[in-house]
């Protein structure tokens, strides 16, 4: 299936969506539990989790490491604001902080992950929201526009 990116700067919003042969339910836990490692990340990159409370409020702590090890693994902290099963869930996500624990000033961005049944499957819509113009700017050198891409790609292969 197809992967649409769609950019509005008039609200500062990326927005990546795709289908998948999966239920609800299924990209939900894909999303919502440590199952996340085996697919988030662009290609030649992994995911590893070191904290995951899902709950509003909870954290969501990960390093995005690349296969080939020749750059440093990426720290991300994620704090999550909404959990609606299966259908949305949503959270600030952004570098980690110098101690690790909370999101680095400057780089936060409120995602939306929003999940809907369709054609026997699911449809996925990540909604990623930036600060201001200037945030938004930085969406396509910083390539998270094809980074969430291929995370996608990745997890329809894993949900085979």
């Amino acid at each position: 299936m197809k992967t649409v990116i769609t950019r509005r700067p008039e609200t500062f919003e990326l927005v990546v969506e795709r289908g998948f042969a999966a239920p609800p339910e299924r990209l939900w836990r894909a999303w919502t539990t440590p199952e996340v490692a085996r697919w988030w990340g662009p290609h030649g990159w992994r995911a590893e989790v070191h904290e995951m409370d899902v709950r509003p409020g909870g954290r969501w702590r990960y390093s995005i490491v690349p296969d080939a090890g020749d750059e440093p693994p990426v720290r991300c902290t994620a704090v999550y604001r909404t959990l609606a099963a299966p259908a949305e869930l949503a959270f600030d996500d952004g570098l980690a902080d110098e101690d690790g624990d909370g999101i680095a000033p400057g780089t936060a961005v409120r995602v939306t992950v929003a999940i809907e049944p369709r054609d026997g499957g699911a449809h996925l819509a990540i909604i990623t929201r930036y600060a201001d113009a200037a945030h938004f700017a930085t969406a396509g050198p910083s390539g998270m526009d094809t980074g969430l891409a291929e995370a996608l790609d990745r997890l329809a292969a894993h949900l085979i």
